[in-house]
């Protein structure tokens, strides 16, 4: 009986870590990732199949946030091979360089989600306009048919956007998104 709770201690424990590893790492992971995916939701599903698979494996409970950025800059290396996109070297060496310093990469990880909230809190249109063109790497003329408002709206949005980011940041943290 003893060993039955100490066992299901040990097992909520897990998870209770797992889940906190998660909800902690995720958004910097997926940040990570798509520099090199540049697309959004497949930076998501790349960090997803991680974390799931390192769950399965019974390593999440356990694992170091070095461990974690190691295996996603795996996975998107294998994802970009798979599907034979183009990765610049200098991309390819970005990754041997950002693995020796960690603290680093939770620097760069911490700036790249208070940018991420501070984006949350724009107006919803600037929201759309500013992702689209960052994060999805769409051109203002391909925004503005989508949204369905003239190119010249699309720039003003942008423009507003960046004016009040300026204001909650630095320079250099602004640098990471211009």
């Amino acid at each position: 009986m003893k060993q039955n709770a100490r066992t299901i201690r040990q097992t909520l424990t897990a998870k209770e870590k797992a889940i906190e590893l998660f909800s902690q790492h995720f958004n910097h992971l997926v940040l990570y990732v798509n520099q090199y995916t540049h697309d959004i939701n497949v930076s998501e599903d790349i960090v997803q199949d991680l974390f799931a698979r390192l769950w399965e494996q019974g390593k999440l409970s356990h694992c170091t946030i070095a461990f974690l950025y190691i295996c996603a800059k795996n996975d998107v290396l294998n994802y970009v091979r798979d599907h034979h996109e183009y990765v610049s070297l200098d991309n390819v060496q970005d990754f041997g360089v950002k693995e020796k310093n960690i603290e680093d990469i939770m620097m760069h990880m911490e700036h790249l989600e208070e940018i991420r909230q501070a984006i949350d809190r724009l107006p919803p249109q600037c929201q759309t306009v500013l992702r689209k063109i960052y994060y999805e790497n769409k051109h203002y003329a391909e925004v503005a048919a989508e949204m369905g408002i003239s190119t010249n709206t699309v720039k003003t949005h942008v423009y507003l956007a960046i004016k009040t980011l300026k204001k909650n940041f630095t320079l250099y943290i602004l640098l990471l998104i211009t």
